[in-house]
């Protein structure tokens, strides 16, 4: 399911004992939580292609092999840190 069907679907799940403990609003009506989401989203993909970069450059960048590995170390944090961060944004749309 594309990410826009996802969004879609967050806003219109509010009928079906989905929204928010007051009832008010479902995720999706709300702002913050479809920034929380699509914030995910961007993280998630920017540390995939971080990644990916940097596993193209280990393999076939420029300079010796053993000197490649300073931007697949800086992915790894950098992908560990997005990992925390939108887990505790997700578990804050599961609380709204």
């Amino acid at each position: 399911m594309s990410w826009f069907k996802w969004l879609v679907f967050a806003g219109n799940i509010s009928g079906k004992g989905y929204s928010d403990p007051t009832g008010s609003a479902a995720i999706g009506q709300a702002g913050r939580g479809t920034d929380l989401l699509s914030g995910i989203k961007i993280q998630t993909d920017a540390a995939t292609a971080l990644t990916w970069k940097a596993a193209h450059k280990l393999e076939y960048g420029p300079g010796q092999y053993d000197a490649r590995g300073g931007l697949a170390s800086a992915a790894k944090v950098i992908y560990s840190e997005a990992a925390v961060k939108t887990y505790l944004d997700a578990i804050t749309v599961v609380g709204m």
